[in-house]
């Protein structure tokens, strides 16, 4: 497939109306997993190990519905296409689920917490899968896609700071907030150009920012395969930021100094480095001698 044609022209007010509802599932997606399990052994009673399950086995349940709710959405055809109903149905569901999920009676065990999150699973998988394939009809070449991913992706991630910021601000179960866990090994065309493997490389300053905001340190965990179903999580030592006069030069060090602790382990393990787009800039690739 040529990645060199010009990308579909699509406008603004189409990519936004299809952006928004991740914007919605990312600020609800967020406190079910950061909330959920410390209210639930604090004001509930229920052990982690219960609920570690509970969740481990709940979302087992998408090895199975993801398939077969991408098959229903590719075979059921309506006037309203094969995408868009199932969002329509789906909605009602979600929010149910994220209420009694959120919202318990007083008195619950670990079955109303199973029920209620397999559910939760369940119309999480009927909105999402439908809405991801929806995103690879709306173009069809590369570029076009690669447009598509960037406006769903970055909703999701304001979704997930606006409702990390509004959560803090409530001052309930500020356990769950004690650490956030953030992808950094992501193109933003927005980001800032740095050095990636010699070559400049459009980097997100999003959790280097938001350290900075809030005068924390920057914990790396990288993750590697070790086997079949198995990993090793390693916690490396902490990316302090400098604190200087000049806030922009401090945010690009730290960015600098992520993009090198991904360059390490890159060389450690570069088997298991995937990469779905092109990192770099065309510029790099053609000089690369890569079409």
């Amino acid at each position: 497939m040529s990645t060199d044609s010009a990308p579909t022209p699509i406008s603004t007010t189409v990519l936004a109306a299809y952006a928004a509802p991740n914007l919605a599932l990312a600020a609800l997606n967020f406190p079910i997993f950061v909330y959920l399990a410390p209210f639930y052994a604090a004001e509930r009673g229920l052990s982690l190990e219960v609920l570690g399950l509970i969740l481990i086995s709940a979302r087992l349940l998408d090895a199975v519905s993801d398939p077969l709710m991408g098959v229903l959405s590719d075979r059921w055809t309506t006037r309203f296409g094969r995408r868009k109903i199932w969002l329509a149905l789906a909605t009602p569901l979600v929010c149910l689920t994220v209420w009694m999920a959120m919202v318990p009676p007083a008195e619950v065990d670990a079955l109303y917490v199973a029920f209620w999150l397999s559910a939760l699973t369940l119309s999480w998988t009927m909105a999402l899968t439908p809405y991801l394939a929806w995103g690879g009809e709306i173009a069809t070449d590369y570029g076009g896609r690669a447009g598509v991913t960037v406006w769903r992706e970055s909703a999701f991630l304001i979704g997930t700071l606006a409702s990390a910021a509004v959560y803090a601000r409530a001052g309930g179960g500020a356990a769950g907030l004690e650490a956030v866990a953030l992808m950094n090994d992501q193109k933003f065309n927005e980001g800032i150009a740095l050095p990636f493997f010699g070559q400049d490389a459009m980097t997100a300053p999003g959790p280097s920012r938001l350290a900075q905001k809030y005068k924390v340190p920057i914990v790396p965990v990288s993750t590697v395969r070790t086997g079949p179903a198995r990993f090793r999580v390693t916690i490396h030592e902490p990316i302090h930021q400098p604190r200087t006069n000049d806030l922009d030069a401090d945010l690009e060090n730290t960015v600098r100094n992520i993009n090198a602790f991904l360059e390490d382990r890159v060389r450690e393990q570069p088997g298991q480095w995937f990469w779905q787009h092109r990192r770099w800039p065309k510029d790099a690739w053609k000089a690369a001698g890569v079409a």
